[in-house]
């Protein structure tokens, strides 16, 4: 759902301002269809013009449109490190395998990437997560640590951005989520409440559309309306 959000959003955006310029407004669509294909363009640009299919390697590859290395790689601790576009050279210097610069030009990191993959997974397979790590951005190499969702929380850049907080729940007790990606300095958004229980809000609803609460206790003693006012 997130992809047609970012469609509506700039939307709406362009129609308000079209509407500030000349007073009209307009009719605005975005479907999932739509969304997932704009989402697509890059890889659509390719396939449309050069006439050939991606194909997804059989090794870590993180895009079927990409060349060796990108990808994520095993180090010796039993963690992850993810890296993406950087020199070939740098990277296998880094590794300290120089047998590796016979993969050193684009065409030979594409076509033969799920060897070249399978090569670096080797060295990088010699090193601690964080060794590795330290090496890696020391080269200015573009490169990260992948971390579970519970590691991925006590990170020390999402705790500075707030964006893990909590509400009280009627039943579950205290409920740890993720706060708003938005932040706004004049009017923050919070998340201070859950969403309701099945029935909550029934009658409520129900009484906004006219219905009378001697139709509303009807509905209840059917069966046709659940009702949960925790």
């Amino acid at each position: 759902m997130g992809i047609p959000r970012v469609h509506t959003t700039y939307g709406i955006l362009s129609a308000l301002y079209y509407r500030e310029k000349t007073g009209k407004g307009q009719k605005i669509e975005v479907n999932l269809l739509a969304g997932m294909l704009a989402h697509l363009n890059q890889e659509y640009v390719a396939v449309l013009n050069l006439g050939e299919d991606f194909v997804r390697p059989n090794s870590g590859i993180g895009h079927p449109g990409m060349q060796a290395p990108f990808g994520v790689y095993e180090a010796k601790d039993g963690g992850y490190v993810s890296i993406a576009m950087s020199p070939f050279k740098t990277l296998y210097e880094v590794l300290e395998a120089p047998q590796l610069a016979v993969y050193d030009d684009l065409k030979t990191l594409f076509d033969r990437r799920d060897e070249v993959f399978d090569k670096v997974n080797a060295e990088t397979r010699k090193f601690a997560t964080q060794d590795l790590l330290a090496r890696l951005l020391a080269a200015d190499i573009w490169c990260a640590e992948v971390k579970d969702i519970r590691r991925a929380a006590e990170d020390p850049q999402v705790k500075h951005l707030g964006m893990i907080t909590s509400y009280d729940h009627p039943r579950g007790g205290r409920v740890r989520v993720v706060a708003p990606a938005v932040k706004m300095s004049e009017t923050p958004a919070t998340i201070e409440r859950p969403a309701p229980l099945v029935g909550q809000h029934g009658r409520e609803i129900l009484a906004e559309f006219g219905l009378s609460s001697g139709e509303i206790a009807a509905l209840e003693a059917s069966g046709d309306m659940t009702v949960d006012a925790a």
